[in-house]
């Protein structure tokens, strides 16, 4: 039997066995795909029998009781080892799929998270904590790369809440209209275009960047008495879960209901705000308005 080249990965631990007292005489080991093992007998042994060939492989090494086992694939079998005097000494093997390179990959991406690979047969469990629920669906989409099963059990870590300043503001757009006022959405990281097109020029905002300009904009306009704030809370959200906040409030209405009986049926006034608010990675949070 010709002795297979080893890979510079593999790895070589040394394991003892006695083929005395074989009949009771059994052993188990774990080992991981594209490893092996060197069997040391205290006896030479004249035979070696693998179960399952396309599981493990072995060779014969000099001295006579000495054998290398190499793992090929994952899987379950048995090597068997038959001595001079017929007696059977039996290594249950089981050899697990190799995660060193997902538990790498995985720490480089998700450095500021907590998670552990361990093999089974048909894949492996991923379990740990991550910082946001979009880390998780990306762990698993990493994972699946490697191995065709995947068990998560990943959680997030903690509850987050996120604190939203808002105002809710009530434009005349007859009165912007009237001194020329023109708001235009704007491509790329733009906010907001305004343009004024009186003789005395009073107001003027050019290209809206950032948060600082807009706000000094809306500032202006309340100046001149354009924008009338209806409500200025702060609205706390739990990641990920819709929330919700109106500036008005409620009136009933009377509705008919059956056997000439009248109900009452409470309908909503004023601007109603919808958000869905998500922690990212890196100290981002993405933000979703209905107005």
């Amino acid at each position: 039997m010709a002795q297979a080249p080893l890979h510079s990965q593999w790895e070589l631990t040394n394991t003892h066995v006695s083929l005395e007292n074989a009949a009771s005489a059994r052993q188990t080991m774990q080992m991981v795909v594209n490893t092996s093992r060197e069997i040391t007998a205290n006896q030479v042994f004249k035979r070696v029998r693998i179960q399952n060939p396309n599981v493990l492989s072995a060779v014969p090494l000099e001295g006579g009781n000495r054998l290398q086992i190499s793992a090929i694939s994952t899987g379950v079998t048995q090597v068997d080892l038959l001595g001079a005097d017929e007696s059977v000494h039996s290594i249950e093997v089981m050899v697990l799929g190799d995660v060193r390179e997902l538990e790498a990959i995985l720490r480089q991406q998700f450095p500021d998270a907590n998670l552990q690979v361990v093999p089974v047969q048909t894949g492996c469990i991923v379990s740990g904590f991550v910082t946001s629920d979009e880390h998780v669906n990306q762990v698993i989409t990493i994972a699946e790369l490697y191995f065709p099963t995947i068990i998560n059990q990943v959680s997030v870590t903690g509850v987050h809440t996120i604190q939203l300043e808002t105002q809710i503001m009530e434009v005349s757009r007859t009165k912007l209209r009237e001194l020329g006022v023109d708001w235009a959405l704007s491509n790329g990281d733009d906010i907001v275009k305004t343009t004024l097109k009186t003789g005395a020029e009073t107001f003027s905002v050019g290209v809206i960047e950032n948060s600082t300009s807009f706000l000094t904009s809306i500032r202006a306009l309340k100046r001149a008495n354009l924008v009338k704030v209806l409500a200025s809370p702060t609205l706390t959200a739990v990641d990920g879960r819709p929330a919700s906040f109106n500036s008005g409030g409620e009136f009933p209405i009377l509705i008919p209901a059956g056997l000439g009986q009248v109900g009452v049926q409470f309908r909503e006034f004023g601007t109603r705000l919808d958000y869905v608010a998500k922690v990212r990675g890196g100290g981002r949070i993405w933000l979703e308005v209905r107005p």
